[in-house]
């Protein structure tokens, strides 16, 4: 579980999106949870919540094993959604086949 981190308050209330979104866009991760992003940006979990919850630049992804969701930015075209669905396919099935 992700620890509350104080520094969230030194963030602007209206860069607290910018920040989320770089986040997000880090080339490690395909995939983010609420913890994860917390972790990087310092933002509280409540507040990361609210911020994806009400932001049309992000998508709600499958389930990961602890029943969290996964966060992404949206794609930009077609084939990125394909490539999406493939990574989700792949992580299911191993899940599901124990690899």
């Amino acid at each position: 579980m992700a620890k509350h981190h104080d520094n969230e308050k030194s963030i602007p209330e209206s860069q607290k999106l910018n920040v989320l979104l770089e986040a997000l866009r880090d080339e490690r991760w395909d995939y983010r949870t609420v913890d994860g992003l917390s972790d990087q940006t310092g933002l509280n979990p409540s507040v990361i919540k609210s911020i994806l919850g009400s932001s049309n630049l992000v998508n709600k992804s499958f389930m990961s094993s602890e029943n969290e969701p996964f966060y992404s930015l949206k794609k930009e075209n077609k084939f990125d959604h394909l490539i999406d669905a493939w990574k989700k396919l792949r992580f299911l099935s191993s899940k599901k086949m124990g690899d």
